[in-house]
């Protein structure tokens, strides 16, 4: 299915639905495309359109995540709270944030990846944003998914991705210390998890599996399907169907695993 410049899905497991955010243009590295409002798009669960629209805004939109019948946005320097149903949209400031990518739920709180600052932050709603981590590690960190004793965070390795540079999987405890997790490495997206184990996208087009233990399994090699690019994978671990957007290619597709 075509879609502007998708960034992140997300399954909302309570309400059985995808959001997707989109860019407020087409990808163009070199500056050169006019920008438009970015929006968040619902589909149903096999990908069909519900609305094309929930919200609109200037700027780019780039992770979503759910929490207490709310989203949350990343959107350049500042975090949206939005009604899903109404459209309402509130903004949360985060001091010192460069650029906002990924937002992750869990444990009654939001987390958010900063790729330009190297850290992530906690947002606990009705409560103030503080830095969960700044570890030097975590260069260029993006893709987040909450454990019980912590968040895993996969990292680009360098911001814009550098094969020089590659990034990897990361633990990171509620001290902020960040350990590296597995053998995998690259410039990484997204991460979900999947039972006993995590789905890893690596934006070069590749969807990987780790276990328990961090060892990684080539799962699909996208450019195989003619995917140019995996950015910020969507997972509904129930039916285990991952939703990937080409940003690239301006695409989304269905995976069942």
């Amino acid at each position: 299915m075509e879609s502007r410049s998708s960034q992140r899905p997300h399954w909302d497991p309570d309400a059985h639905v995808w959001y997707v955010t989109s860019f407020g243009q087409n990808l163009d590295l070199s500056g050169g495309t006019p920008d438009q409002p970015a929006y968040l798009t619902r589909l149903d669960r096999e990908g069909a359109l519900l609305d094309q629209q929930v919200f609109e805004i200037g700027g780019d939109l780039l992770g979503v995540a759910s929490l207490g019948g709310r989203l949350y946005v990343a959107h350049g320097n500042e975090l949206l709270e939005a009604d899903p149903n109404r459209g309402d949209v509130r903004p949360i400031e985060i001091p010192g944030a460069m650029f906002l990518h990924d937002v992750a739920t869990g444990r009654g709180a939001v987390y958010v990846s900063d790729t330009g600052a190297n850290r992530i932050y906690r947002y606990t709603p009705g409560g103030s944003v503080e830095t969960y981590s700044n570890d030097a590690a975590l260069t260029a960190p993006n893709g987040i998914v909450v454990e019980e004793d912590g968040i895993l965070v996969v990292t680009l390795g360098a911001f814009p991705p550098n094969p020089a540079t590659p990034g990897a999987v990361f633990r990171v405890s509620d001290d902020g210390a960040a350990e590296r997790f597995g053998t995998v490495s690259a410039a990484l997206d997204g991460i979900e998890r999947d039972g006993d184990g995590w789905v890893v996208s690596e934006f070069g087009g590749k969807i990987w599996r780790l276990d328990a233990a961090g060892r990684g399994t080539l799962v699909r090699d996208l450019t195989i399907d003619g995917l140019a690019s995996s950015a910020d994978i969507g997972f509904d671990p129930v039916r285990r169907v991952m939703l990937i957007p080409d940003l690239v290619g301006n695409s989304l597709h269905l995976l069942r695993l």
